[in-house]
């Protein structure tokens, strides 16, 4: 997969993903970024030991679908099956969408689970730090 075509699946969907203006205007700037300098190789020494080639060679999804009903039962058995049900805190994400049903609640001092477009018009200043 190229830039060029991330890219325009990016404008495609981006209507799509949560958010304000503002956000929208940062997902642009950091899509255009990443237009502009490509996928990082073995050539930058931070990616040195990455291999890129399966996001680059096939089909990427980058703002994934909201995964089948029936993945949320199988994720729920096997979190079951490892014994993980009784953790005090867990998070789970299937297909980059976080699911609260099979994800422990969050009554941790001091932790505040949000969406960034929930968060973001009450601390947007310490968000700010780091989304440029």
């Amino acid at each position: 997969m190229n830039t060029k075509i991330l890219r325009e699946e990016f404008e495609s969907q981006i209507a799509q993903l949560p958010g304000e203006a503002h956000e929208r205007n940062l997902r642009r700037k950091a899509m255009e970024a990443f237009h502009h300098t490509g996928f990082p190789n073995r050539q930058w020494e931070a990616w040195r030991y990455t291999d890129l080639k399966p996001i680059t060679s096939s089909i990427f999804q980058p703002i994934p679908k909201e995964p089948p009903d029936n993945t949320h039962a199988t994720a729920h058995t096997l979190l079951t099956s490892y014994g993980l049900e009784t953790e005090p805190l867990r998070l789970v994400f299937l297909g980059g969408h976080y699911v609260a049903a099979l994800s422990s609640e969050a009554a941790q001092p001091g932790l505040e689970l949000s969406t960034l477009d929930r968060a973001w018009p009450e601390n947007c200043s310490a968000l700010s730090e780091h989304s440029s």
